[in-house]
């Protein structure tokens, strides 16, 4: 894969075998679940297409509920150069991810400049904005930087589930139960500057994490069944 490390060739037959493993499981989980998708009013002018450039965030312990909404419309995703990173960077393309590697910890600025080439050539791009390895809930400059650089919106992004596993990892990951269901909820756009100081680009990280928890508080309220929230619509509408 291009961007990858070298690796052994037992190496790469474990990576090979580890991610279409991973890839079916996660397609077979999603396959079963009862996803509903929500947007916000300002979101509605997002095409959701290959070529509709944007940028999608959420917190790292809620990603496996997107796999196969975000998958399926090819975003582009900042995945570490690490050894398990490998792995992930395989699964995502099999599940039709564009990985991009890199992240906060390694290969931070190659990571970076390929999300804003791919955003500058019209294709949608994904972070997670506390990962991959925290601290939780705490928004990192990478999105907002890659937002302020291209002129792309930042979108938050929620999903949340009746049932799921919350395993005992630094931020808590959720992993949907089979056959559950799931409230996705895409959040309106955010706007960044193209040029902006340091206190700015801080604020506007916190503004970004704001953002994600209040779009989170919108899923988990509606599988609470309150439908009353303004200013939602499904995706795709009911016929």
């Amino acid at each position: 894969m291009a961007g990858s490390p070298g690796f052994s060739f037992r190496s790469r037959i474990f990576f090979w075998a580890a991610s279409i493993a991973g890839a079916a499981i996660i397609r077979a989980l999603s396959f079963s679940w009862k996803m509903e998708v929500f947007l916000e009013d300002e979101a509605g002018d997002l095409g959701f297409g290959y070529d509709d450039p944007a940028v999608y965030v959420t917190w790292h312990r809620r990603m496996f509920g997107f796999f196969d909404f975000f998958g399926k419309r090819h975003v582009g995703v900042m995945i570490s150069l690490s050894w398990d990173g490998e792995i992930v960077a395989r699964a995502a393309a099999h599940l039709g991810f564009a990985p991009l590697r890199g992240s906060s910890t390694r290969g931070a600025v190659g990571g970076l400049h390929g999300v804003i080439k791919r955003l500058k050539a019209g294709k949608p791009a994904g972070f997670l904005a506390d990962g991959p390895k925290g601290p939780p809930r705490i928004a990192k400059p990478g999105a907002v930087h890659a937002s302020a650089g291209t002129g792309a919106p930042l979108v938050p992004v929620a999903f949340a589930a009746r049932e799921a596993w919350v395993l005992n990892s630094w931020d808590r990951y959720i992993v949907p139960k089979p056959f559950t269901r799931i409230c996705m909820v895409i959040g309106r756009p955010l706007r960044m500057r193209g040029r902006m100081g340091p206190e700015e680009a801080a604020e506007q990280q916190k503004r970004l994490g704001n953002e994600i928890d209040r779009v989170c508080g919108i899923a988990e309220g509606i599988l609470r069944g309150n439908r009353c929230v303004r200013g939602l619509r499904r995706f795709p509408p009911r016929s």
